[in-house]
């Protein structure tokens, strides 16, 4: 529970620390929401292959731990077996994205005018 009221502490000072300053530079914020919009329609299309795609891991082992169930002792050792795979992978998953993030931020900023739709954002102004 103390992280829990950190947390919450820190959230709140943190609003109470930057809200006044946007209010007295100006800014209001509108919300709007658009169904028919393209890019609503896109995120829409793309959730249930997203939500398989990144449940295909606990699908697998679900399905290792219910065939694996009957012997004893071994629900234990797949589980470390498949934890020690995992740590491999994210390690070298992590280690290749921070190497290329910084590469593909430099393309991206050097070719602009190939990515319109990053041209609202305040890195390209």
């Amino acid at each position: 529970t103390g992280l829990l009221f950190a947390t919450f502490f820190c959230l709140a000072l943190q609003a109470v620390i930057l809200i006044p300053p946007l209010f007295s530079a100006g800014y209001r914020y509108k919300p709007s929401f658009n169904l028919k919009d393209k890019d609503i329609k896109n995120a829409g299309k793309m959730t249930l292959p997203v939500i398989f795609g990144v449940s295909a891991y606990q699908f697998n082992m679900f399905y290792n731990v219910t065939m694996i169930a009957n012997f004893k002792g071994m629900v234990t050792l797949l589980t470390y077996v498949q934890n020690i795979t995992l740590y491999m992978v994210l390690a070298f998953v992590y280690s290749i994205k921070k190497s290329f993030f910084f590469v593909i931020s430099a393309s991206v900023f050097k070719t602009k005018a190939s990515f319109p739709f990053f041209s609202y954002s305040t890195f390209f102004d």
